[in-house]
């Protein structure tokens, strides 16, 4: 007999490798550019970096905004505060609410635009301070914010300036 010689197949190590790698790098870039960084802050030009943009979604500040950032906005920028209420026989002057009234159980039984007024008008039912005011505290007057010191100063009593 006859036998046939059949060529052996060699693989191509070399191109098995590179389309190996190409994918890998496409994997990675596609990784880098479809993950979300982490969120921005907002720097005003020649000032600090401020916790919140008050300009964004503010056409949807109801529903799109966190009750901190409505309670920050409101105190600092005016903007985002909940809107007057109507008079009433309390106490409270109109556009306003009491915020003594039910402060046993705030988390849970006021309004989110109460939440937002009492936090901005009377430092009382905030979720979350938006600084920590006893982090860097003996190093205030030099490593604070000017933003951060007002806050401070004005809602917990830290980090003031000495009396002249």
């Amino acid at each position: 007999g006859d036998h046939d010689i059949m060529p052996t197949r060699r693989t191509n190590w070399m191109c098995v490798i590179c389309t190996g790698l190409a994918a890998l790098v496409l994997m990675a870039l596609a990784i880098v550019f479809l993950i979300p960084g982490p969120p921005s802050t907002t720097t005003t030009p020649g000032g600090p970096s401020l916790p919140f943009d008050c300009d964004a979604g503010l056409d949807n500040l109801k529903a799109g905004w966190s009750i901190d950032k409505k309670a920050w906005c409101c105190e600092h920028a005016g903007k985002g505060c909940p809107p007057p209420r109507p008079p009433t026989s309390t106490a409270a002057p109109p556009g306003t609410y009491d915020c003594n009234a039910g402060f046993d159980n705030w988390k849970a039984g006021w309004s989110d635009e109460k939440k937002v007024y009492c936090c901005a008008h009377a430092s009382r039912g905030c979720p979350t301070a938006p600084y920590d005011c006893d982090a860097g505290l003996a190093n205030a007057g030099i490593g604070w914010s000017q933003p951060k010191k007002d806050w401070c100063c004005t809602k917990q009593q830290k980090g003031c300036p000495p009396p002249n």
